[in-house]
C-alpha cells in the first residue's frame, strides 16, 4: 500500500530547488558538503541544513 504521507514529505522536500539540485549532484557521484555548497547560493551551514 502506498504511504501518501511519506510521498508528500518527499515531494515537499524536492519542491525546494536547492534540495532538488543537491539530489541531482549526489546522483552523479559522492561529494563533500563543501563541494555541494559551491553549487548553491547559500552558506556551508545552510547547505548542511538541507542535507539533514
Amino acid at each position: 500500500m502506498v504511504n501518501h504521507h511519506e510521498e508528500a514529505t518527499v515531494f515537499a522536500a524536492l519542491g525546494d530547488p536547492r534540495r532538488a539540485l543537491l539530489v541531482d549532484l549526489l546522483a552523479q557521484r559522492d561529494r563533500t558538503v563543501s563541494e555541494l555548497a559551491a553549487h548553491l547560493p547559500i552558506s556551508l551551514p545552510g547547505t548542511l541544513k538541507h542535507l539533514t
